[in-house]
């Protein structure tokens, strides 16, 4: 009796240490002819056949076990668990801890492994586009994507981290979706043939000095992968060229929210040259939502055309490009912001328009000191116009569009309303917009008579053609040079001016003349 008694405190003694290193997590499959003293092996596979990229994916074994009747028992832990002893069992604490369900145990790790390779010791395997496969015991397993090649004409990203139990072969087919970036630019014409049906396009053209507005937009995609990330970063990189002057921010907006969770290097004034604009962490603002809708990010800002601008006088593309990218984060996997990665640029354009004129006489001469003063719309005849002259900037024979609020025209110049013509006869108009102009002949040179007004118009369709360069097209009525003839003739004296006073003198001469006969007359009569 004795015996038997000392036999059930050793069985319940194995009992219990037993209880403390065994866990059961249910799981796919019935693989009942596995056992520890003959552990089959299974396939952990990586479907690379959709993906244009060269991705690399690193397997971490963090638990191993022993399926029986399609469930994982006698957990222990894997080569990979820093710190851990491989092939030691699990203590009970831990595994309640993680609790009862595979669910559980994916969650475990996707808590305690992703983000901090610190917890993570050597991998057991690498999976490519050469090697697709690795045979492993069963198990639980991290498979992290690690590394890419690309083509360098598209941006890319890092899968999220797949854990598998694995008492069966397993095939994972890599998803991943990356933001997009797009730019554009107001016009004031809503023209389906510009390509735009809301002022917001590709293409538009606005005069010197005119502040116009920009808009950036990034789209992150609804795609589960999103979720993963604890953190997800972007960064517009905006680039303008030396014709286009920053202003201001407007509005920044995350899935139609106006936030102020940004930081941004634009300064104003900044004429060319890049700056960036930050978000540091989307799924800060956004939420859960990350990942389960599209979800758009938008930046306008405030800009103007400045006198380095390129100015069309025929049709034709333009220097004045904008391009903006994005970087983003592209890695579930990393610690905080993570890995980035930064998207092809997208461009706009912006035109802007010049008319030449030559002052000449009836011989073709070219002719110095003509005033001409600018109107907007249209006076025919020698008329003056109406309403107030168009400002101008003057820098030699060059005169900009002048907006007196913008400090960014050349140095030197001064503003001015009257264009005065040299002894070479040109003045050339930089920086209009599509219309119509009337030039009046404000200072006649001596000797000449007013010209007729000079009426010209401009006209332009613009829009980004099928290679994605802005191009623009000059209507036919379009005038981008002027040459204005002024005639000789007498000049008839004007009322109360020297022709009167002439008049007067002869006149009074004549009297006294007359008088002076008839005195002389009348003394002769009396001799």
């Amino acid at each position: 009796m004795k015996l038997l008694k000392k036999l059930m405190v050793v069985f319940v003694a194995v009992m219990m240490v037993m209880s403390l290193t065994s866990r059961v997590y249910a799981e796919g499959g019935n693989d009942e002819t596995n056992n520890a003293e003959n552990p089959t092996t299974y396939n952990i596979t990586v479907n690379t056949t959709k993906d244009k990229y060269t991705h690399t994916y690193k397997v971490y074994q963090i638990f191993t076990g022993t399926p029986s009747e399609g469930k994982l028992v006698d957990v222990k832990y894997g080569t990979s668990y820093s710190g851990k002893t491989p092939g030691s069992p699990v203590p009970k604490a831990e595994l309640d801890a993680i609790g009862e369900t595979s669910e559980n145990v994916r969650t475990w790790i996707a808590a305690n492994f992703t983000g901090d390779s610190s917890k993570l010791g050597a991998e057991v395997g690498t999976l490519n586009a050469t090697t697709t496969s690795y045979a492993a015991v069963p198990g639980y397993y991290l498979v992290l994507d690690t590394a890419y090649t690309t083509d360098n004409t598209d941006n890319d990203a890092y899968s999220a981290f797949m854990i598998q139990v694995v008492n069966k072969d397993t095939e994972f087919t890599p998803k991943k979706e990356v933001p997009s970036v797009d730019k554009q630019v107001i016009d004031e014409i809503d023209d389906e043939e510009q390509g735009s049906t809301d002022g917001w396009g590709e293409t538009a053209d606005h005069e010197i000095g005119e502040t116009f507005q920009f808009k950036l937009i990034a789209t992150i995609p609804n795609d589960p992968n999103f979720i993963a990330y604890k953190t997800y970063k972007v960064q517009f990189n905006d680039t303008m060229s030396n014709g286009v002057t920053f202003e201001k921010i407007n509005t920044v907006k995350v899935d139609g929210n106006a936030v102020t969770e940004y930081s941004s290097t634009a300064t104003s004034g900044q004429a060319g040259g890049s700056w960036t604009l930050t978000i540091p962490d989307v799924k800060s603002i956004v939420g859960d939502v990350l990942g389960t809708k599209e979800i758009k990010i938008e930046v306008e800002y405030d800009a103007h055309l400045n006198a380095a601008a390129s100015v069309n006088t025929a049709s034709g593309s333009t220097e004045n490009k904008n391009t903006v990218s994005l970087t983003y984060s592209n890695n579930p996997d990393a610690t905080g912001i993570g890995d980035t990665d930064t998207t092809p640029t997208d461009d706009v354009w912006v035109f802007t328009y010049g008319n030449n004129g030559t002052k000449v006489d009836a011989n073709g001469n070219k002719l110095t000191g003509a005033g001409f003063t600018l109107y907007s719309g249209e006076t025919e005849g020698t008329t003056q116009p109406t309403g107030t002259a168009i400002s101008l900037y003057k820098v030699g024979n060059d005169y900009y569009v002048y907006d007196s609020s913008k400090n960014d025209y050349p140095t030197g110049g001064k503003d001015v309303t009257e264009m005065l013509t040299t002894t070479d006869g040109v003045f050339n108009i930089k920086g209009l917009d599509v219309g119509a102009y009337t030039l009046y002949e404000s200072t006649v040179p001596t000797g000449f008579v007013r010209s007729t007004n000079t009426v010209f118009t401009i006209g332009a369709t613009h829009v980004e053609d099928e290679s994605g360069v802005g191009q623009v097209t000059l209507t036919e009525a379009t005038s981008t040079s002027e040459t204005i003839v002024n005639l000789t003739g007498a000049t008839l004296p004007s009322t109360g001016g020297i022709g009167t006073t002439i008049f007067h003198i002869a006149g009074a001469a004549l009297v006294l003349g007359a008088g002076i006969l008839l005195i002389s007359k009348k003394r002769m009569n009396n001799n």
